[in-house]
């Protein structure tokens, strides 16, 4: 039986390549990021704040090879 990964849905700012923690509040860490959950939800945060240098990241369990990454305002 395959085994399911947990998916996690983060924002990462493009040119710092810090991860959202919550409003005003960046981390380093990617264990610290807030997860959106679902793609609609991250974009839909992105559009409210108006921030444009921001990526949305999908990220398939421990395997980092396997992240996504979407420009959040295009």
């Amino acid at each position: 039986m395959a085994r399911k990964l947990q998916t996690r849905v983060v924002l990462q700012h493009e040119k710092s390549s810090l991860y959202f923690q919550g409003i005003n509040r960046w981390t380093a860490d990617l264990n610290e990021a807030m997860d959106f959950g679902e793609i609609r939800l991250a974009h839909k945060f992105c559009r409210t704040i108006e921030q444009t240098e921001l990526c949305i990241v999908m990220i398939f369990g421990d395997d980092r090879q396997l992240d996504v990454r979407l420009r959040a305002w295009q």
